[in-house]
């Protein structure tokens, strides 16, 4: 199965300055217009099963939630979406002298005509297998 990663947009909050934190803040004023669902937060029932209450407290949550999400869209810096360079961190100091050494026994094997068994071809078939 093919693992396709898709990139999805984030806020990198380690990027912001304080300009960026108090045009977030500012934005976050305009949570006063948010409705406070008085009556399911003064319901005094522990095992409260209103249905509306529920409704209320949810669409509340939702309301504060995507507030703070769209003023930090707007003021914070994005996450970038990094292209595939094809550079592996390590790779150099971990795995290349194993790939110099199997390239160098590969080309060996090869001058001496592709034999099948002999100690060149062994000590090809293992370096390539370490390498690998």
């Amino acid at each position: 199965m093919l693992d396709i990663k898709v990139f999805t947009k984030k806020t990198a909050w380690h990027k912001a300055n304080a300009e960026h934190i108090f045009n977030y803040r500012c934005t976050l004023q305009n949570l006063q217009s948010v409705v406070l669902p008085v009556d399911a937060l003064l319901c005094r029932d522990v095992f409260c099963c209103d249905i509306e209450h529920r409704a209320l407290l949810s669409k509340y949550a939702n309301d504060i939630t995507n507030a703070c999400l769209s003023a930090a869209e707007v003021h914070i810096p994005m996450a970038s979406n990094r292209q595939y360079t094809g550079i592996v961190p390590g790779w150099k100091d971990e795995v290349e002298s194993v790939r110099q050494n199997s390239i160098f026994w590969h080309n060996l094997w090869v001058d001496c005509g592709h034999p099948h068994s002999v100690v060149v071809a062994d000590i090809m078939r293992r370096t390539r297998a370490t390498y690998h």
